[in-house]
């Protein structure tokens, strides 16, 4: 597996006319996989250090595409149980999954990490989940049936009917660069996730993440200034979607802890929104909240 095809970006393509094969290559020979929008948590045992997580739910995303949970066939991900960092599968996974299965409509399961003597940025990721600055999952697999929703309020949107699971990764699309600024200052070391950043820069495989995302993350984790750019309008139209998206997500209970703060970071990051799309760049945007009080 080379490419990597969010779901939303399947079904835009295929209602522009592309077949599927020309957008994961032909069924024998698949050169890219779907990744699909970011589940959530559930709990951290240190003594074992794993994190549970749900890695897909059958709801329908806000691009009105669905994964149906009764559809994933999960016979090749059991022969080889991988969980990633990002989807990058160039990278040695970071984990291996155990008790992987439908819990009532979600489907779970364990990540077991690996030492950090074995795998440093195994154990960087996981010291960053257990502080809680990652907490998102995303499931990479192939589908193997699909079509386009009949249904009336989700023209367009398209429904996932059976799928084969690859893997499962943590992530944080995009990887917040503060949460690693944060990170380092209670002293977790964040210097695998430079060399990570570091050498998807060098093959330009920056996946799911923009050179700008990745160079930052550089910045970040070896403690260095971020460096603050004036935005295009398209990058700031992309970061105004990317903020609307994340406050839908926090609404129907996404990472905050409780109601209140989730209602509070999604009127956050509403606004912010607002300001990028009528022209402020992220920074001045950010701080006009911050004189607003997050309003």
């Amino acid at each position: 597996m080379t490419g990597i095809v969010g779901l939303r970006d399947f079904a835009a393509r295929l209602r522009g006319g592309e077949t599927e094969a020309s957008i994961l290559g032909p069924v024998s020979n698949r050169t890219a996989k779907l990744v699909a929008p970011a589940g959530k948590m559930s709990f951290v045992d240190e003594a074992s250090r794993s994190a549970r997580f749900a890695i897909s739910n059958p709801s329908v995303d806000l691009a009105a595409d669905s994964i149906d949970e009764n559809g994933w066939v999960l016979d090749n991900f059991n022969k080889n149980s991988l969980v990633l960092w990002n989807h990058d599968s160039s990278t040695p996974a970071i984990a291996r999954a155990v008790k992987t299965g439908l819990e009532g409509k979600e489907l779970m399961s364990t990540a077991i990490f690996a030492p950090r003597d074995v795998h440093p940025l195994a154990d960087t990721v996981y010291q960053l989940i257990k502080l809680g600055f990652l907490r998102a999952a995303s499931v990479g697999f192939i589908p193997l049936s699909w079509s386009f929703s009949g249904d009336k309020n989700r023209i367009g949107g398209i429904d996932i009917k059976r799928q084969s699971l690859l893997e499962w990764s943590i992530c944080n699309i995009p990887c917040n660069p503060d949460c690693l600024v944060v990170g380092r200052a209670k002293g977790i070391d964040t210097t695998p996730m430079a060399k990570w950043a570091t050498r998807a820069l060098d093959q330009n495989q920056p996946g799911l993440m923009s050179r700008q995302n990745l160079e930052d993350i550089r910045s970040a984790s070896l403690g260095r200034p971020i460096p603050r750019r004036s935005a295009t309008p398209a990058e700031r139209q992309a970061t105004a979607r990317r903020h609307k998206i994340e406050a839908e997500l926090l609404l129907d209970g996404y990472s905050a802890p409780t109601p209140a703060e989730r209602h509070a970071t999604a009127r956050r990051h509403k606004a912010e929104a607002d300001l990028l799309l009528d022209g402020y760049s992220a920074e001045s945007a950010r701080k006009i909240v911050d004189k607003r009080g997050g309003r």
